[in-house]
């Protein structure tokens, strides 16, 4: 067996290589390369080669392998979408409404929404979960506002973005 395939026992180089590091923590290179890429395991790049600190790996040998586990993109939860939907949404006539928002534009108003109440997804769970609500999401498409400019974007059928209210100021 070469000292190329074995764990050094000690982490005394700054950087280990994704090779090295997955002959330490037990797992595959490729597992190491995904884990880097996703950020869960710390790296440094040095021109093209991509380097591990030893001071993590020599924590991890100390005090044992941090979850590693893949982390779940966060779904908005039903309630807060039924909640956010039911005073940012109105159904519109008919099967397609001239004016169906784009996802893009619900989402900003989700986005909007959400930051008062601390429930915040990704994009692409927020469409999910809309999807599973019963939406219906069209395929990538453009279309033609009212106004006459175009606009391109997945759009949701049957309902359209209620417009917020104006701020009231008092004046004293």
């Amino acid at each position: 067996m070469s000292n190329k395939d074995t764990a050094p026992a000690a982490f005394p180089r700054a950087g280990y290589s994704p090779r090295e590091t997955a002959l330490a923590l037990g797992i595959s290179e490729a597992s190491v390369r995904q884990r880097i890429h996703r950020g869960s395991i710390p790296s440094v790049r040095v021109g093209t080669s991509v380097h591990v600190p030893g001071r993590w790996l020599e924590q991890v040998r100390e005090g044992g392998l941090p979850d590693l586990a893949p982390r779940r993109r966060r779904m908005p939860s039903p309630e807060s979408l039924i909640e956010w939907s039911s005073t940012q949404l109105a159904a519109t006539s008919g099967a397609t409404g001239g004016e169906a928002p784009t996802t893009t534009e619900l989402y900003e108003a989700y986005r909007e929404w959400a930051a008062g109440h601390g429930e915040l997804a990704s994009r692409q769970a927020f469409v999910a979960a809309l999807e599973a609500c019963g939406y219906r999401i069209t395929a990538r498409t453009t279309r033609r506002r009212q106004d006459g400019s175009y606009i391109a974007g997945r759009f949701v059928e049957g309902v359209h973005l209620r417009p917020s209210a104006p701020e009231v100021t008092e004046r004293g």
